[in-house]
């Protein structure tokens, strides 16, 4: 039988390469130009080079297979551009799919995840028929697995044979990477685990998942979906038994799921940029604890649809590249629009698939355009810090590159009244400050939504006095400076913000985890937050309404941008 195979090159493909190897089968393995193919050494077979991302590479190497058994996918519980995951998820197997069939290939086994089955909070333990939907996902990886799978399942509706694998969490040699689930051990050898969650993980021999999926090629029936399992433990006792095999202490510190997912909020919406630009030299590693990896892990399911997608510029219109060159050359008629935030959370959302940089301390994301009139247009995205300072930092890095023409105070507020829902964006008719009394109107349509900004964060007492002096909505600590910046410079300004914490929310105080320069200091922070329990609930809160904020946010500023600054194509 000649099998093509994609992931041979990977952790579960190696093994599964070797196991169909052993059986005899002639394999054509998919490797990319970029591929190290150390792993490949010693199992009998020929490569081809092609990417699933583009699918015409693929079309030589499927002719002439009997079957193709699709390993390949983007495992990774952190990613800077979400997309990527979908395209290599979702689109490639599609488009395999659909090779396949244009091949004539007999039978494709392809290899899903136990991440696309609805985990019960009732005790019943769950099977390959246990109703699950998209809303049943949480996070990237699981909703681009699922959404691939629901592929693999139209085709084999369709008439295509088909056999789909769910592998729990494959353990074993050859981890090369490591993936998520190898980082544990390695983390445990390098004594990484000062303390543990209450959860739990079914663990399997890479060896077995790989026998498993030599037999679906013969006896897996068309459409049906096999979970491949080994054995239930808790983290506690798989860190026990690595403790017992490599004699290095296991923890004993038991993490609630709300301070690790806190942590895990902080680490990748507030510093993750950090960890990002850590990644470009160092493997892309991506922050230590992301949401997705605490919420993958949370001891019950925690069921959750997908966000409501912030509508990318440009949707429904005609697209036209403009060059980079083009823009440069266009400088002194551009039109030049900055978004100021202090957080790179809070446009994380927004900026997805902009071209970023960080510079002189400042994080840079840049989107051209070109508006129906042939004017150029940049829309540039910048964040160095809380607090007045440091967005005056920001906004002075992105003149440098140019003349602004708008400008845009955005990120998260509190909220100075009831009216102002935690998890909803605003767009600010006004904007007072604090310190000199200063009143700045936006550009924006007249509305009863003002802002003030004071030097602190404002705490529940300073809520009360703000609401009572200033009769805003919302309190910050930048708008007002940004709001200078812009009458100084006779250039329209505009506010929009998203409410994180609610007016009669009683939080910790924040300002002595923000350094001088406006840096969140999240090692003092979570220090902070494990020894003071009580205070789980009301900060898992924040997180959650700081997330819901954020999409928001970058739904609103987008509809404001393309209104008022695109009317357009955009590149």
């Amino acid at each position: 039988m000649k099998v093509f195979l994609t992931g041979a090159t990977g952790f579960v493909g190696h093994h599964v390469a070797r196991a169909l190897a052993s059986e005899g089968a002639e394999l054509r393995m998919l490797v990319r130009k970029t591929s190290n193919l150390a792993s490949l050494e010693g199992i009998p077979g020929e490569t081809h080079v092609g990417d699933l991302a583009q699918p015409e590479s693929l079309k030589p190497a499927l002719s002439g297979c009997d079957a193709v058994v699709h390993v390949a996918a983007d495992y990774r519980l952190w990613i800077p551009d979400p997309a990527a995951m979908y395209k290599a998820n979702v689109g490639g197997t599609r488009e395999l799919l659909r090779l396949a069939r244009e091949a004539g290939v007999e039978r494709v086994v392809y290899t899903s995840s136990v991440a696309t089955m609805h985990f019960r909070t009732d005790g019943v333990v769950i099977n390959e028929d246990t109703p699950v939907t998209l809303a049943d996902m949480v996070g990237h990886y699981k909703r681009s697995k699922f959404l691939a799978e629901q592929e693999a399942i139209k085709a084999a509706e369709a008439g295509q044979n088909v056999v789909i694998l769910n592998p729990t969490t494959p353990i074993g040699s050859h981890d090369a990477k490591p993936t998520p689930t190898g980082r544990i051990f390695v983390d445990f050898l390098n004594s990484r685990f000062p303390a543990y969650m209450d959860t739990g993980l079914n663990l399997v021999d890479v060896a077995e998942v790989a026998r498993a999926h030599v037999a679906a090629l013969t006896r897996g029936q068309s459409g049906h979906r096999y979970i491949l399992g080994g054995e239930n433990l808790t983290f506690k006792q798989i860190l026990d038994k690595m403790a017992e095999i490599t004699g290095l202490p296991s923890p004993t510190m038991k993490i609630p799921f709300a301070v690790a997912a806190t942590y895990a909020f902080f680490e990748e919406w507030i510093t993750g940029r950090i960890r990002e630009t850590r990644a470009a030299r160092h493997a892309r590693r991506g922050p230590h604890g992301p949401q997705e990896d605490v919420r993958l892990e949370r001891p019950r399911a925690a069921g959750a649809g997908l966000p409501h997608p912030a509508r990318q510029p440009g949707d429904a219109r005609r697209h036209r590249v403009v060059s980079r060159q083009r823009l440069r050359a266009s400088d002194a008629s551009m039109k030049r629009v900055a978004i100021i935030a202090a957080m790179p959370g809070e446009l994380k959302p927004l900026v997805r698939g902009w071209r970023h940089e960080r510079r002189n301390g400042v994080d840079l994301w840049r989107w051209g355009f070109l508006n129906e009139n042939g004017d150029d247009g940049e829309w540039i995205a910048a964040c160095a810090g809380a607090g007045v300072d440091a967005a005056t930092r920001a906004f002075a890095e992105v003149e440098k590159d140019g003349t602004v023409s708008s400008v845009i105070s955005t990120g998260w507020a509190g909220a100075l009244s009831e009216e102002f829902a935690p998890g909803r964006a605003y767009q600010v008719s006004g904007v007072i400050d604090a310190r000199t009394g200063e009143r700045f109107v936006t550009a924006s349509p007249p509305n009863d939504c003002w802002l003030v900004t004071t030097p602190r964060v404002a705490g529940a007492a300073d809520k009360q006095r703000l609401a009572s002096t200033y009769q805003a909505g919302l309190v910050d600590m930048e708008a007002a400076g940004i709001a200078r910046l812009a009458r100084m410079r006779g250039i329209p300004f505009y506010c929009v913000k998203g409410v994180s914490d609610g007016y009669s929310d009683h939080l910790p105080d924040f300002n002595r985890f923000i350094s001088p320069d406006g840096q969140f200091r999240l090692v003092r922070f979570v220090v902070f937050a494990l020894f003071r329990p009580w205070r789980w609930p009301a900060l898992m809160r924040m997180g959650e309404n700081s997330n819901r904020a954020a999409q928001a946010m970058a739904a609103l500023l987008l509809d404001l941008l393309n209104q008022r600054f695109a009317e357009s194509t955009i590149c």
